[in-house]
Formats: C-alpha cells, sequence, structure tokens
C-alpha cells in the first residue's frame, strides 16, 4: 500500500519512481507522496494539480508505534488508509473524469423522467388554478347577484321546479290551516 525509500541507494537511480510505481500494482504512495495517474501513464501530463510530488499529494505518515494495543492500531491504520484513498481519488483525473461521465449518462438517463414530472406538475398547477379561478368568479357572481336581489339566475332548471313546487306546496300547506 505505501513504501518508504528514503535513504536507500535505490534513490539514487534516474527514474526509479516510475520504474517502483509501474512495478507494484496496489501500491497508493511512495515516498510519502500519493501515486497518481501521470506518474502510472509514461509521457502524461494533466496539469500542475494531478502531477507527483505536489503539496496536493503529500501524505504525513503517522508513527503508530506507541499505541497501547493492537487494534487501537489497526484502526488507526485503516484511517490512513481511507485517507489515502480519498487522497488519491481527489486528486486523480482518470477519477475525476469517469465521475463527470457518470453524472453526465444519470441526467441523460433522468431527463425524460424530469421533463415528464415538470410537465404533470404544470398540468395540476394548471387544472388547479382554473378550478380556484372559477370558483372566486362564481362567489363574485353570487355576491353581486345577491346584491341586485336576482339570485335566481344562478339556480338550474331542476332547482328552479322544485322551487317552484315548494313555493306551491306552501301557498296551498297555509290556506287548509
Amino acid at each position: 500500500m505505501h513504501l518508504t525509500l528514503f535513504a536507500n541507494p535505490v534513490c539514487s537511480i534516474p527514474g526509479y519512481r516510475h520504474f517502483i510505481v509501474n512495478s507494484i500494482a496496489g501500491l497508493r504512495a511512495l515516498d510519502n507522496y500519493v501515486i497518481t495517474d501521470e506518474e502510472r501513464i509514461e509521457d502524461a501530463s494533466f496539469g500542475n494539480r494531478f502531477r507527483g510530488l505536489n503539496e496536493y499529494m503529500k501524505w504525513h505518515i503517522t508513527d503508530y508505534s506507541d499505541e497501547p494495543n493492537a487494534d487501537q492500531h489497526k484502526f488507526n491504520l485503516d484511517v490512513d488508509i481511507y485517507r489515502l484513498q480519498r487522497c488519491f481519488e481527489r486528486n486523480s483525473p482518470s477519477i475525476l473524469i469517469q465521475s463527470l461521465f457518470r453524472g453526465y449518462k444519470s441526467r441523460n438517463f433522468f431527463k425524460f423522467y424530469f421533463k415528464q414530472r415538470t410537465s404533470n406538475a404544470l398540468y395540476i398547477q394548471k387544472n388547479v388554478r382554473g378550478w380556484l379561478q372559477r370558483k372566486r368568479f362564481m362567489k363574485d357572481l353570487k355576491d353581486l347577484l345577491a346584491y341586485t336581489g336576482d339570485e335566481d339566475l344562478l339556480l338550474s332548471t331542476e332547482e328552479i321546479k322544485r322551487r317552484d313546487n315548494a313555493r306551491i306546496i306552501f301557498r296551498n300547506m297555509y290556506r287548509y290551516w
């Protein structure tokens, strides 16, 4: 996972870092620096942020030799491995390109769903607003007709027949009393 070769004679060989990085596939950090994709690919250049041996990729290894027990030591190593992987993911151009492509793909996949959802929401809003508008107009019309005394204009044919029959019944009912 991590290898430090400081004060080792192999460090004096030109290109040792590139050779070690490409020889050990699972290696994530070498000499306190996270290994970048630029170092793995020969003659690749992704810009200053993604270069190997820059400050973004600096890795500070903590000395856990004074840990009281093995469980705490293992936990601290797991945390370091997690931090190392997150640092690699944040500063890897291939992972950034993959995440951008996945985002693009998922947006295109859900584009129809979002379009349909938006059109359904607009349809519901249109119908509710129309219903509220008609309800408000009806209330205003009833108020106006009540003010002028023409409430009969809002009655349907059936309601007019019932009203007239009720008037006839009440007139005849009072006649017999």
